[in-house]
């Protein structure tokens, strides 16, 4: 390869960093206006503004503020089904000795793992999806988060229907199952945010995680008291 080569192939990097970039930044500047609290009414004005760049800039990299909202979502409910199907795997490979470990895994290994990828995303999908607004986006995206989202409870009910041909866990019906524990955990995350805005703790994010991480083993244990064959 000449210099001629070596030179382009190390534009053509720059290129992909510099774009990467410019979209992480419109990215971050769109979740800190939505977490403001405007969910509504939040224009592509004002996140070239918190971006501080301008409007035809977001355009470059986002079709429109439906496009710039499920690129905030869609990576977070890719880690989730990817978390779930290795449960998934795992009980397929009969490793699970008891249906407490696997419990464990959905609260802590798949719920809680994509969550913590990013909390604030987990934040705004909850908000849209509660008030409906997120089945009012392009038709293309609605189909295509209903798409993951009807992926995400068939493989979560492939894993409780395992559990309990494998002698895991209790015969529930799996749908209702499915719904209960992944409600439970909806729950708890947000008990606990809202407990810090009343406490004034936000910003002290490491007693936040203590505190969350606390409740959901308590959650994690009483539903496998609840599940689990002895």
């Amino acid at each position: 390869m000449n210099k001629s080569q070596l030179h382009k192939i190390a534009i053509e990097k720059r290129r992909k960093r510099d774009k990467d970039r410019r979209v992480r930044d419109i990215m971050n500047a769109a979740q800190k206006v939505l977490l403001s609290g405007d969910y509504i009414n939040w224009t592509m004005d004002d996140i070239a503004m918190e971006a501080g760049i301008t409007k035809p800039t977001i355009y470059r990299y986002f079709k429109n503020k439906d496009h710039l909202c499920y690129s905030l979502w869609h990576p977070l409910i890719d880690e989730l089904i990817k978390q779930i199907e290795i449960i998934e795997n795992k009980l397929v490979a009969r490793q699970y000795a008891s249906g407490a470990q696997m419990i464990h895994d959905f609260f802590m290994d798949a719920y809680y793992h994509a969550y913590r990828a990013s909390p604030d995303s987990f934040r705004l999908i909850q908000f849209f999806m509660q008030t409906g607004s997120v089945w009012n986006l392009d038709q293309g995206l609605s189909l295509d988060l209903h798409d993951k989202g009807k992926r995400n409870a068939r493989i979560g009910r492939r894993v409780y229907r395992l559990a309990v041909e494998q002698g895991l866990i209790r015969d529930y019906d799996v749908q209702d199952l499915q719904d209960v524990i992944y409600a439970i955990f909806i729950g708890i995350v947000q008990l606990s945010d809202i407990k810090s805005h009343k406490t004034g703790l936000r910003s002290d994010q490491q007693e936040l995680e203590a505190d969350l991480v606390r409740r959901l083993s308590l959650a994690e244990k009483l539903v496998a008291d609840a599940l689990v064959l002895n």
